[in-house]
């Protein structure tokens, strides 16, 4: 229902929207549950986002899923909703509990390949790059480098 909304209106509210979203969630303190993954093109760049909510750091894609809803094709969904991008070689890498506004979020953390190039909806998600793992910007979000540990780990187990 939000696309019907066009972007130029929905993008400045996003900031609102998170901090009411924020606020319901620290009265009513659901389990939360979501995806991320580290999305690598055919060079091993990795893409990065940064969000028109919350802290703008560069971080890897990531969104909520549903309670009952299957981890890959929330990704997926999340991924084709927010970059038009389609996900090849998806592969579990670790499933976890974070902390997220002091509440647990249950999160599915993948790897994956894309062919196609980003495209932001300019909703959520306000830029999108491909960088070299020996360049990665400043201004990282947090969990980008224990992630990519994960990655290194998980290829290491494979060999």
């Amino acid at each position: 229902m939000l696309h019907l909304i066009p972007a130029w209106i929905q993008r400045p509210l996003m900031p609102a929207a998170s901090k009411l979203r924020s606020l319901w969630r620290s009265v009513s303190r659901p389990t939360l549950y979501g995806v991320s993954v580290a999305l690598f093109d055919d060079q091993g760049r990795l893409l990065l986002v940064r969000h028109s909510y919350g802290t703008r750091k560069w971080a890897m894609p990531a969104g909520g899923i549903g309670k009952r809803e299957d981890p890959e094709a929330g990704l997926r969904r999340e991924i084709r909703e927010e970059l038009a991008i389609t996900l090849h070689d998806v592969r579990l890498v670790r499933q976890t509990v974070d902390q997220l506004q002091g509440l647990d979020n249950h999160v599915w953390f993948f790897t994956a390949t894309a062919k196609d190039p980003p495209q932001p909806d300019m909703r959520e998600v306000i830029a999108a790059q491909f960088f070299a793992l020996d360049a990665l910007p400043d201004h990282l979000e947090k969990r980008v480098r224990p992630r990519l540990d994960w990655v290194q780990e998980s290829r290491s187990k494979q060999r």
